[in-house]
Parts: C-alpha cells; sequence; structure tokens
C-alpha cells in the first residue's frame, strides 16, 4: 500500500570526501572517475559538517560551535550540514575559528571562498539577514565573545527580502587600505535549495572580486587592488552569526565550507559544482510535502472552498495515498509559496503516477508565470512538456504513443532531462522510453517561476486533469 500521496524523495548520495584527501589520492596516482586534480590545492580549511566542525584539509583549523542549542547537523548537499535554527535577535549561534598561521596568511595572498547555502524560514522578512562568513579584528581582545573593536575586515552576508528570495554581498574593508571593495549579487534565488557561493579575490586585477553561483559567474567589482592591506595581528573567524550585537538570523544551512589561499579559476568554480552534484540528490522544498505520517508537512488543497489545510491525514476523496483529482468539484491541489517545486538549472526527473480514462485536453501540473516554468499538459492521452526561461518556450510532444494514458489503467509518466545533451530530454511511460528531445535547449538557462505550482489544473484554473495522481517524485541534479 502506498504510504505518500505525494512526496519529493530526498537522495542524499554523493561521495562525502575530503578535497585534500583528493588531492592526496591523486598524487598517488589511485584511480578516482570524479578526480579534479587542483580543487585540494591550496585549500586552508575544509568543513564537511558531517557532525561535527573538524577541518579535513589538514590544517587543523578546527571549529567551535557557540550557543550550540541553536544548532543541528542535518541531512546536506552530500552526507550531513550545518543548521542554524535561531530566528531570535538576542541569541548569536555561530561557529568560531580561533586564528592560525594558515588562516592569518590569507591576507598576504589571493583568496577564495565556497560553501553551500539554502534558507529554510518560512518567514517572508522584509529584512532578514543571515551572516555566512565574518573575519573580524579581535587584536583588542573581547567583551563576551565579541570583538571589542567590532571592525569587520571582511563579511559575506545573505539578504531575505518579502518574497523570501535570497540576495548576497559581500565587502572587503581592511583598516589601512585605500579604499574598501563591495560586491552585491544581481540575481536573487529560491529558497529552500542549496546554491553555491564562491567568492574569490585576485588583489592584483582591477577586475579580481567576483562572486559564482552554482558555477556561474554573477557579478564582480571593478577593483579590489585599493582594498588590500594587512590584516591585524589577531582576527575571528565566524561562520553564522552576527558581528554586531543583533544576531538578524534567519533558519539557514551550511554545507561544505572551504577556504583557499588562491583564487578558483571560472573553470575550476564550475567543476567544483558539477563535481559535487555528479551523483542525484534532492532540493526537498519544505512547504511542499503530503502524508499520512505524523510529519508536520502539509499542502494545501481548494475544493471549491476557502483554502483548506490538509495535515496529516488523507483528503476526502483518496485511497491508500491516491487523490482523486477533478470530478464535479474540480478538485486541485497547490504549493504554500512560489518556492514550492521550483527548478532553477538543475538537470532533472519527474516521476508521476496516474489513472484516468479523461478525453481532450488536461493539466497535470503547472508552474508557468507566463515567461518561465514548467507544465505537464495531456491531450487525448498523450502527455506535453512545456518548458520556458525568460520568455523562451519550448513544448514537447511525442510523435507515436503506443500506450496512451487515459486507457483507465496506472501508468507511470517520467521525465528525465539532462541538459547538455542534444538527445538529452527523454519521455518514459511506464519505463519504456517512448522519446528523446534535444535536451540543450535550456542549458544554463532557469525554470524557476513566481507561479505558485498547481497540481491538477493549470495557474489558470481553466483546464482541470480527472482522475487519480500518486507519487509525484522530482528530482534534480
Amino acid at each position: 500500500m502506498k504510504k505518500l500521496c505525494i512526496i519529493l524523495i530526498g537522495l542524499s548520495v554523493i561521495l562525502s570526501c575530503s578535497l585534500n584527501d583528493l588531492h592526496v589520492k591523486i598524487d598517488n596516482k589511485t584511480e578516482d572517475s570524479r578526480s579534479i586534480t587542483s580543487l585540494g590545492r591550496g585549500l586552508v580549511l575544509e568543513y564537511l559538517f558531517d557532525g561535527n566542525v573538524e577541518d579535513t584539509s589538514g590544517n587543523m583549523n578546527h571549529g567551535e560551535i557557540r550557543s550550540e542549542s541553536y544548532v543541528e547537523f542535518a541531512g546536506g548537499v552530500d552526507d550531513q550540514s550545518l543548521m542554524i535554527n535561531d530566528e531570535s535577535d538576542y541569541v548569536r549561534p555561530y561557529v568560531y575559528i580561533e586564528d592560525s598561521e594558515s588562516l592569518h596568511g590569507l591576507s598576504e595572498s589571493d583568496l577564495s571562498i565556497a560553501y553551500w547555502f539554502k534558507s529554510t524560514s518560512r518567514e517572508n522578512r522584509t529584512s532578514g539577514k543571515s551572516i555566512a562568513f565574518n573575519i573580524a579584528d579581535s587584536s583588542q581582545g573581547h567583551l563576551g565573545d565579541m570583538p571589542i573593536t567590532g571592525n569587520q575586515l571582511l563579511q559575506i552576508m545573505h539578504f531575505i527580502d518579502y518574497r523570501g528570495n535570497i540576495t548576497t554581498e559581500w565587502l572587503i574593508s581592511i583598516p589601512g587600505a585605500k579604499a574598501n571593495a563591495f560586491v552585491n549579487s544581481k540575481n536573487n534565488l529560491s529558497r529552500y535549495q542549496w546554491h553555491l557561493f564562491v567568492f574569490t579575490v585576485e588583489w592584483g586585477d582591477t577586475e579580481g572580486m567576483k562572486l559564482y553561483i552554482d558555477g556561474e559567474l554573477s557579478s564582480k567589482t571593478d577593483d579590489p587592488t585599493n582594498a588590500l592591506a594587512p590584516f591585524p595581528d589577531i582576527v575571528d573567524y565566524n561562520i553564522g552569526g552576527d558581528s554586531v550585537w543583533q544576531a538578524y538570523n534567519d533558519v539557514v544551512g551550511y554545507d561544505n565550507f572551504r577556504l583557499y589561499n588562491r583564487a578558483l579559476t571560472s573553470d575550476e568554480v564550475e567543476e567544483l559544482y558539477e563535481y559535487e552534484t555528479n551523483d542525484p540528490y534532492v532540493l526537498i522544498d519544505e512547504n511542499f510535502y503530503f502524508s499520512d505520517y505524523k510529519s508536520g508537512k502539509y499542502f494545501y488543497a481548494n475544493n471549491n472552498q476557502d483554502v483548506v489545510l490538509w495535515a496529516n491525514t488523507y483528503p476526502s476523496g483518496s485511497t491508500n495515498g491516491n487523490v482523486l483529482l477533478g470530478g464535479d468539484s474540480n478538485v486541485y491541489l497547490y504549493g504554500d509559496s512560489e518556492y514550492d517545486l521550483d527548478i532553477g538549472k538543475e538537470d532533472f526527473d519527474i516521476i508521476l503516477n496516474l489513472r484516468t480514462s479523461m478525453e481532450g485536453q488536461s493539466v497535470l501540473l503547472d508552474k508557468m508565470d507566463g515567461s518561465s516554468g514548467y507544465k505537464i499538459s495531456l491531450n487525448n492521452g498523450i502527455p506535453t512538456l512545456t518548458l520556458a526561461s525568460r520568455g523562451n518556450e519550448i513544448s514537447y510532444t511525442p510523435e507515436f504513443v503506443t500506450t496512451l494514458l487515459n486507457d483507465g489503467a496506472y501508468h507511470e509518466l517520467s521525465y528525465n532531462y539532462l541538459r547538455k545533451d542534444s538527445e538529452g530530454l527523454c519521455l518514459y511511460i511506464d519505463g519504456e522510453l517512448v522519446e528523446s528531445f534535444d535536451g540543450s535547449d535550456f542549458y544554463r538557462k532557469s525554470l524557476s517561476s513566481d507561479s505558485v505550482i498547481h497540481i491538477g489544473t493549470d495557474v489558470e484554473h481553466t483546464l482541470y486533469y480527472s482522475g487519480y495522481a500518486e507519487d509525484l517524485v522530482i528530482i534534480t541534479y
């Protein structure tokens, strides 16, 4: 018997290994099918957050968790991640890292900061902040755990705006330098999804201060050379928390945090992103999950009434985890916000089991906002996948289908999309390949949209699907 009506399945099976160990393996010429020869070079600090804050770079820059009752280790990009769960302005949960020779040497070299980040807060704050990384002057000691001077040498912040998007900025402000350097990201990112942030500085390059998001260059300053100066004698390094008395924390997660004493190249940043997403994992949308277990997760439904919250029980009209959609009352499901089941630039699978005898046109699921997103529709039992990014919209309909999906039997409909491949978009019905399409049309193009996902109807509520549905699975790679 099916236990879940609609579920996102998390597959955390990415290889959890230190890049420092990987570099050693390469030097010893041992086989590793995903080896990247350069990404262990210049590694000063590496936290995989697999239940601890130990440095796996070999430099012994171990961390110390402050206010640990607000910190936990939970599922991440590969294994575990560091989750900071405090939303109060009165407590400062963070990872403290003591100064060392290898860390202090960052003031005399180019540098890179790389980590995975996501926000899991359900609050749409006007100005929620999360301090991802901070270097502070502690040469005059501390008052409590705060540096007395309060001078921030380098700070990376993520802002959660009123719509829940993530905006990033980082500042270099070293005493004695001719000027500060500042980067503000140009793109907003969906919450609930892991994103790779990489910050690099080449002090001698007039365009050397760069920010990469998910392997791609986001924005850069004109001239970081004016911001170069030696660090004070003693500095603190923090992950999380804040630099002042108020914390401004959102509920956030960090994974695979790395510091380098050199600037990673654009190719290396892309390779790092692909290396850590080589195996499938799921970006779980916290707001969209329906179960008969007492999980506290929920989704909304509409049955020609006001919005009804169904939590921890099957909705009326369902049988053993199957949702009966459509009918006289046009039942359909929809998410809690526009970030539910959002897909960015990743490869992905969409799998749905269904049973229907419906003729004509209907929509199985729709997350289109007119210019971006995705939709799956049926026309007399033949499926069509529609993708759109910034106004470029393409529909993929198979030319010949031997098994129609409206014959009254249960069928598994599955799309597998590898965007680089000229035949990378594959349609399967009941496990059999029906047709392959050119997958390169949306390579490096985001399918994220501002629309709330609807299941059993289109977002305009003009076409309804009538039949059963179960086990919606969306996997991103």
